[in-house]
């Protein structure tokens, strides 16, 4: 996860064929005092090039007052191509800065 300043953030996976899905874009945003949020979106093909899916992850992030690590709870969407929710999950990660 990359966020740049001017709220976009990106990421990459190697749960995925680079051939299969786009990275995920999307923006963040400060909510409060050291927390802020992030929705990004990405789009699965299938392996005929046609769009499948998209997954959506939803981020709830907590900065360390110094600024050089998260924590935060993600919850992750996938949509089928009528934009039917098709799956749920969540999960929880920290993160530190890159020197």
């Amino acid at each position: 996860f990359t966020f740049a300043k001017g709220g976009t953030a990106t990421y990459i996976t190697a749960g995925q064929l680079p051939s299969l899905a786009t990275p995920g874009l999307g923006a963040w945003r400060h909510t409060h005092r050291h927390n802020y949020s992030a929705v990004t979106d990405a789009f699965v093909f299938s392996p005929a090039g046609v769009l499948i899916q998209t997954h959506r992850l939803t981020r709830l992030i907590k900065v360390s007052p110094d600024g050089d690590a998260f924590t935060d709870t993600v919850a992750l969407e996938i949509f089928d191509t009528n934009g039917n929710v098709i799956v749920t999950g969540c999960a929880t990660s920290v993160a530190s800065r890159l020197e």
